[in-house]
C-alpha cells in the first residue's frame, strides 16, 4: 500500500530547511511493515516559499528503499495553507493521505504502519486522528493530547489539534477551505464529520507539534479576522449565529471602544475629516415607509419593537395603519401593549405571527441582531421586517456609548451587516431616508452574498466604503417600485 504524506512548506523567516530536515528524518524513520502489508511511502513536498530554497533540503536528502520524494515550488495561493495542503495533495498518488506540517514530525517509528493497520481493521471508516504532544525544542515532550470530537469544533474550540494528526482515506479527501486561515482545520474535521461520520481516534501520540515564534498562532490574527471566520463557518453548518460568536463580538468591541474613546478625546476633529457619510437623501418618513410596506402586502398584523413615548420625536405606533398592532417596550411610560424586554416577549406564548415587524429598540448590535432572529421567526409568510437606524453618518452617532452625538443610531448597522453575511435565504433593502430603514424578508432569490473583503468589515473605516453595497442601499423612487401598491397614489 501507498501513503501519501504531505507537507506543506515555506521558508518561515529562515527557519524553513531547519524544521523540513526534522520533519522529513522522522518520516524516513518510520517502519514500512505493517501485520499483513509493506508500505510504500510518497512525501510530497509543496514549497510556498518565493525563492524555492528548501528544494536544497530535498535534494540532500538520500531515500531509505521504499520511500520516494516529490518536490514541487508551489506559486500559487502563498499565505495560504489550506492552498498549500490542496496543491500537495493533487500531486499526490496514495491510498492513505497523512498530513504532517513542517514544523512538525512523527515521535513514534510506527506511526504510519498503527494509522494503515487501523484502516484496514475498519474498511468503513474513511478518516482518523491520532494523539500528539508538543515540543520547543524537538526533544523534550509536553502537554499530551487526546482528541476529541465534538458538533461545535468548527466554531474554534478544537479538542483535535491541528491537521499533523489527521489521515484520509483518498476517496474521501474534500479540501480545505482557502478562505480560512485560523479556523481551516476544525472546519475540516467539521465537514469530514457531516459526510463520512465519526473519525477514528488513537489515543498513543504519534506526532509533535512544533511550538515557536513562527506559529500563525504566535504570529497575532486581528480578533476581527477570527470573527469573520466564525461568521463564515457559521453559515456554512446552519442559519444562526452562535453565541460563540456573539461572545467573540462583544470581546472584540470592548477592546475596540477602548482604542477609539482615546483617539475621540485626542483627535476629535481628524476623524470626522474623511470619514464620514452623508445624510440619507430620501424625504420619506418611518411611517411613510411602513404604511406603504402595509399596503403593498396587505399586511393586517404589526409588531413595533421600542415604541417610545408619544411626546418623544419618532413616536410612530398611532398613524400606522393596520388592523392589528402591537407594541414591546420595556419603559412603562410608553404606549406599549406589553411592558417588557423584546427578548423576553420573543420567548413568551403572546408572541405569534406577524405581517410586518418594525425593530426600533436599543441601538446595540447585540440586541438588535437577536431582535432580527427572533423577528423572522415570528414573520408570517411574506412578511417583512422593518430595521431602523442603520445609515449613521458619523463614527460618533454610531458610537456604542449614548450622548455621544445629536442623534444615536449606535451600532444597529453592524447586526445588518451580519444578518446578511449568515442569512442565505433572505433579500435585504435599505431605504435610504430617515436615518435608514433596512427591509428584510425571505425570499426564494436573496441577495447577492456578503462576502468579508478585509479583516475589519466591522470597522468604521469600511463602513463609509461599503455602506451602499452591503445595505443594498436604494432611494424613494427605487422603494416604490420595490413595494408597489395597486391602486391609489405613488406615495403612501
Amino acid at each position: 500500500m501507498k501513503v501519501s504524506v504531505l507537507v506543506p512548506a515555506y521558508e518561515m523567516g529562515g527557519l524553513g530547511q531547519g524544521f523540513l530536515f526534522r520533519n522529513l528524518d522522522s518520516i524516513m524513520s518510520q517502519s514500512l511493515k505493517t501485520a499483513t502489508k509493506r508500505l510504500r511511502v510518497e512525501i510530497v513536498v509543496s514549497d510556498h516559499s518565493p525563492t524555492g530554497e528548501l528544494r536544497q533540503v530535498v535534494e540532500s536528502l538520500s531515500m531509505p528503499p521504499g520511500f520516494q520524494i516529490r518536490y514541487e515550488q508551489n506559486e500559487s495561493g502563498r499565505g495560504s495553507a489550506s492552498a498549500n495542503l490542496n496543491f500537495a495533495f493533487s500531486k499526490s498518488s496514495g491510498e492513505i493521505i497523512k498530513i504532517l506540517f513542517q514544523d512538525d514530525f512523527f515521535i513514534d517509528e510506527s506511526a504510519l504502519s498503527r494509522i494503515v493497520a487501523r484502516f484496514d481493521e475498519n474498511p468503513e471508516s474513511m478518516w482518523l486522528v491520532s494523539g500528539c504532544c508538543h515540543s520547543r525544542d524537538g526533544r523534550s515532550f509536553f502537554s499530551p493530547m487526546v482528541p476529541r470530537y465534538h458538533d461545535q469544533i468548527h466554531l474554534g474550540s478544537n479538542t483535535i489539534s491541528s491537521p499533523s494528526v489527521l489521515s484520509i482515506r483518498r476517496s474521501a479527501w474534500l479540501g480545505f477551505d482557502t478562505r480560512l486561515r485560523w479556523l481551516l482545520d476544525v472546519d475540516y474535521y467539521k465537514a469530514m464529520h457531516n459526510v463520512f461520520g465519526a473519525p477514528m481516534i488513537i489515543n498513543q501520540p504519534h506526532v509533535a507539534n512544533g511550538i515557536g515564534d513562527h506559529q500563525v498562532t504566535s504570529q497575532g490574527i486581528s480578533q476581527t479576522r477570527v470573527l469573520a471566520e466564525t461568521i463564515l463557518v457559521s453559515r456554512k453548518y446552519g442559519p444562526a449565529v452562535s453565541h460563540v460568536v456573539l461572545s467573540e463580538f462583544r470581546g472584540l468591541m470592548g477592546k475596540a471602544l477602548k482604542t477609539v474613546r482615546k483617539k475621540i478625546r485626542l483627535f476629535r476633529e481628524r476623524f470626522f475629516s474623511g470619514r464620514v457619510t452623508p445624510e440619507c437623501a430620501g424625504q420619506l418618513t418611518r411611517v411613510e415607509v411602513l404604511n406603504r410596506v402595509i399596503a403593498s402586502i396587505g399586511a393586517t398584523r404589526y409588531l413595533e419593537i421600542g415604541v417610545n413615548t408619544r411626546d418623544q420625536p419618532g413616536y410612530s405606533r398611532d398613524s400606522i395603519a393596520v388592523k392589528i398592532k402591537h407594541g414591546v417596550d420595556p419603559n412603562p411610560e410608553t404606549a406599549a401593549d406589553f411592558i417588557e424586554t423584546s427578548d423576553s416577549f420573543f420567548a413568551s406564548e403572546k408572541a405569534g405571527l406577524y405581517d410586518v415587524i418594525f425593530i426600533d429598540g436599543l441601538h446595540l448590535f447585540e440586541q438588535a441582531y437577536r431582535d432580527l432572529s427572533n423577528s423572522l421567526d415570528h414573520l408570517s409568510e411574506g412578511g417583512v421586517i422593518a430595521l431602523h437606524d442603520t445609515r449613521p453618518t458619523h463614527r460618533f452617532s454610531a458610537s456604542r456609548r449614548h450622548g455621544r452625538s445629536s442623534k444615536w443610531h449606535g451600532d444597529v448597522w453592524r447586526s445588518a451587516y451580519m444578518f446578511r453575511l449568515i442569512r442565505k435565504d433572505i433579500e435585504m433593502v435599505t431605504v435610504d431616508t430617515d436615518e435608514g430603514i433596512t427591509l428584510i424578508w425571505r425570499s426564494e432569490t436573496p441577495s447577492p452574498e456578503l462576502e468579508f473583503t478585509n479583516d475589519e468589515i466591522f470597522s468604521w473605516k469600511n463602513y463609509v466604503q461599503t455602506y451602499k453595497f452591503a445595505l443594498c442601499l436604494i432611494s424613494d423612487d427605487e422603494f416604490f417600485r420595490k413595494f408597489p401598491v395597486a391602486k391609489g397614489p405613488d406615495k403612501p
